[in-house]
């Protein structure tokens, strides 16, 4: 029997760029080394942000690329999100853009003005850690065996395998399949832990600078229904904001719905999209880009 490294498989390769332009290849068979090569050179040469996904990995390939790659100091610096999902089998790498990282600030935003406003009180506070981009591994069976995954934003506790609040990104061209797909996997294959994923998806028109966008709050116990809104276009002038905002209850920060002792697991705190809009708006000027 040859090296694992040598074994072949059949590669399906989707490139998505900033400017939406698309392309679908079959490559001859391809050995995991070689896939770690290839997705390699494709993050260090990048110039720009970019989506790109590799289809039909097989679950050898795609755990070697992505735990390669953490111990990588060319790719790191590169400062790409990778995603690799055994039951699809589909290994993603994004380039991020100043739009796709408003998400994580916009997550910060609402956290810091949860504790000014008494939301949380400092000491709980000091155990909600958020983060964006960190890799997370340990998910259990039928995902358990290699599937890896880089929030856009999340919020995690101490001594906790993963996190109770996730944002995804989906980029321009990114398909809503594959950023559901990441919502499964969150939601399936992080019970008990995960308890709200919120989408995002940007979507920029074809020969255009403007941008829309969308978000999707999916919670653990809702049987599957999503509460959607719109981000660009915003709505109009005078709206309510708290009409336009995500609701988050305290037992949704928390593994397993468990608050602290004394506390209400109803409580609501809202997370305000015009926050989100204004972000996304600077950031997309930076870029050159307009909202819809």
């Amino acid at each position: 029997m040859p090296p694992s490294s040598q074994r072949t498989f059949e590669l399906s390769i989707r490139v998505t760029q900033t400017q939406g332009n698309e392309s679908e290849l079959q490559a001859s068979p391809i050995t995991p080394q070689q896939l770690l090569q290839l997705v390699r050179r494709r993050i260090v040469e990048a110039e720009g942000p970019e989506y790109f996904e590799y289809q039909q990995v097989s679950l050898e390939a795609g755990s070697i690329v992505v735990r390669s790659f953490s111990r990588d100091g060319n790719v790191e610096q590169a400062n790409p999100t990778l995603s690799y999902n055994t039951l699809d089998r589909v290994l993603s790498v994004t380039m991020s853009s100043m739009t796709h990282g408003s998400a994580f600030l916009w997550g910060v935003t609402e956290m810091i003005d949860s504790l000014s406003q008494g939301y949380f009180t400092r000491n709980e506070f000091r155990y909600l850690m958020m983060g964006g981009n960190d890799g997370f591994f340990s998910f259990p069976a039928p995902w358990a065996a290699g599937s890896y995954k880089e929030p856009d934003f999340h919020i995690i506790h101490p001594n906790t395998l993963l996190p109770t609040v996730v944002i995804e990104c989906g980029y321009y061209n990114e398909s809503n399949t594959k950023l559901q797909c990441d919502k499964d996997l969150w939601m399936l294959g992080g019970a008990p832990h995960v308890n709200v994923v919120i989408l995002i998806k940007w979507d920029k028109e074809a020969d255009s600078d403007r941008v829309s966008g969308w978000i999707e709050l999916h919670r653990r116990g809702n049987n599957g229904a999503a509460i959607r809104k719109d981000i660009f276009p915003a709505p109009a002038r005078g709206t309510p904001w708290q009409s336009e905002s995500i609701t988050l209850y305290r037992s949704d920060f928390y593994s397993g719905g468990e608050v602290p002792p004394g506390r209400n697991r109803n409580d609501i705190w809202l997370w305000n999209l015009n926050r989100l809009r204004d972000i996304a708006g600077q950031r997309m000027d930076i870029e050159g880009l307009v909202p819809a």
